[in-house]
C-alpha cells in the first residue's frame, strides 16, 4: 500500500510543503539531527513519488501505464514550482536563520527553475517511452498479422 502512487504522489507534496511552513525547517537549521532527519524525509518521499514512475518492473503495479505516469509529472509540476514560487515571493525571510532575504530568494529560484528543469525532463522521457513502447507493440502487432 505504501508504494501505491497515489500515497507516493501526496508524499511527495506534503513533505515538501510541509517541512518548508513548519516549525521543521527551522529546527533543521540548528539541529544536525534534525537536518538529517529532514534530509530522510526528502529521500522517503523521492522514493515513493520515482518508483511509479522508473520501476523496473513494467508488469507490475510498480510502473505506471504511460498516460498515467504522464499525467502523474504534469500533475506533480505545480506542487514544487508553487513552493518555489511563494518562498521567492516572501516579503521578509521565513526562517530566523536566514537574515538575507536575497538567499531565501536564491534557494527558492533554485528549487523553482531547477525543480521544472527535472520535471520538464521527466516529462519529455516519460513521452519518448510513450512513443517507443508504442513503436514496439505496433511491430509485435504488425508481425503478428503478417503470418
Amino acid at each position: 500500500m505504501v508504494t501505491h502512487p497515489v500515497v507516493g504522489w501526496v508524499a511527495f507534496g506534503l513533505v515538501l510543503w510541509v517541512s518548508h511552513f513548519s516549525p521543521l525547517y527551522e529546527w533543521a537549521l540548528r539541529s544536525e539531527l534534525a537536518h538529517v532527519a529532514e534530509h530522510a524525509l526528502y529521500l522517503g518521499a523521492a522514493l515513493l513519488f520515482w518508483t511509479p514512475v522508473i520501476g523496473s518492473d513494467p508488469i507490475s503495479r510498480r510502473r505506471l501505464a504511460h498516460p498515467v505516469r504522464l499525467a502523474y509529472l504534469v500533475a506533480a509540476l505545480p506542487v514544487q514550482s508553487f513552493l518555489g514560487l511563494a518562498l521567492y515571493s516572501a516579503e521578509q525571510p521565513l526562517y530566523a536563520q536566514y537574515q538575507d532575504l536575497a538567499d531565501q530568494r536564491l534557494g527558492a529560484l533554485i528549487m523553482w527553475i531547477g525543480g521544472d528543469f527535472i520535471f520538464v525532463v521527466a516529462v519529455a522521457l516519460a513521452v519518448g517511452a510513450w512513443m517507443r513502447a508504442d513503436r514496439v507493440e505496433a511491430r509485435r502487432i504488425d508481425k503478428a498479422m503478417s503470418y
